[in-house]
């Protein structure tokens, strides 16, 4: 609290003093001679400006402000955990990098002989991939959850990275031999019912764990780099609700999957993945992914989130300001006598 002396011409002092020390870096002998002040003159002086609130000094632990948002993001959504990185600034290092070392290491302890674990894809997924190490976990099945973004099944760029990651685990893979994106339902439909995706599917409703990435409603990420969906679709698909995406399938601000947008897609579901024992989500930006990080912790599809400082915490402010809003749509929601409205269920595509 700032709480200044009554005397203003000794106020002025212990401001030009505090200045010369923390400003300007003198030390309290320099600052002595310049006012040609005794050095425990300064001393006091320096201290009196720190009792009186002229002077605050605060420390900053990196550590414990991540354990903080870490501990908050927890508890606000009820995770099982929240790992973090880049915790301490001046470190160096892409916050990507970082945060794929930690799915990596976070993976490398989860995983056991006998584990069925689906691996979807993303930027920060093929930076945990990088930093695995290699294992041998011969009764290990990896799972790709969704078919083929490119002509090459097997490229590490995109959908063929749970084959990546199988081979560095030493581990069986299962490929989903089909493509990821379709234009005709019935193209779809007939894919579905072939012998290797119905194997594929299969799998995949066994699951032990997923690895998922989660992508951002914007022109400028992989999806419309690489020429999948085009900014038009991603502007046109925001004003339809869209606020988030795991698996190319969209969810709203609340993390429901929006039925008529992820019709193309092949592979597993949203709703799927909802009951897998184990969602691990590795995310990190650019761009900014903080909205869709929070619309999939409302769809309660997360169970363990792992991404970097700033966007852990941009999450909880976009959480703090949304939730007068989210307050007001649960209550208008409700239906006569505060009961909850019923509501027509759609099934998942």
């Amino acid at each position: 609290m700032f709480n200044p002396p009554t005397a203003p011409d000794t106020l002025a002092l212990m401001v030009r003093v505090s200045r010369m020390y923390y400003e300007q870096g003198l030390t309290q002998q320099q600052i002595a001679r310049a006012t040609r002040l005794s050095r425990p003159t300064i001393s006091r002086l320096l201290d009196r400006a720190r009792r009186a609130g002229i002077v605050e000094i605060r420390i900053l632990d990196p550590v414990q402000d991540a354990e903080s948002l870490a501990a908050a993001l927890t508890r606000r959504f009820g995770l099982r955990e929240v790992v973090l990185a880049g915790a301490a600034p001046g470190t160096g290092g892409d916050p990507r990098q970082q945060v794929g070392r930690l799915v990596a290491e976070y993976l490398q302890r989860l995983l056991r002989d006998g584990m069925t674990l689906g691996v979807s894809w993303g930027k920060t997924l093929r930076e945990m991939a990088l930093a695995l190490k290699p294992a041998h976990l011969a009764n290990l099945t990896v799972v790709q959850m969704m078919g083929s973004l490119t002509v090459l099944a097997d490229s590490v760029e995109t959908t063929g990275l749970a084959q990546e990651v199988g081979r560095i685990l030493g581990s069986k893979t299962v490929q989903f031999l089909a493509p990821a994106l379709v234009e005709d339902l019935e193209l779809r439909r007939r894919i579905l019912s072939t012998p290797e995706v119905r194997q594929a599917m299969e799998y995949l409703h066994r699951l032990d764990a997923a690895m998922v990435g989660i992508g951002a409603i914007s022109p400028h990420v992989p999806l419309v780099e690489r020429g999948y969906f085009t900014a038009a679709a991603m502007e046109r698909y925001r004003r339809l609700g869209a606020r988030g995406e795991m698996l190319l399938q969209f969810f709203d601000a609340h993390g429901r999957p929006i039925p008529e947008l992820n019709r193309r897609v092949v592979g597993m579901s949203l709703s799927d993945l909802a009951r897998v024992p184990l969602v691990i989500a590795g995310v990190s930006g650019p761009p900014d992914k903080s909205e869709a990080i929070l619309a999939a912790l409302r769809g309660k599809v997360l169970h363990v989130l792992i991404t970097d400082t700033e966007t852990a915490r941009r999450v909880l402010e976009r959480a703090d300001e949304d939730e007068p809003a989210t307050r007001r749509a649960a209550r208008t929601s409700r239906g006569p006598h505060g009961r909850p409205a019923r509501k027509r269920t759609t099934r998942a595509q």
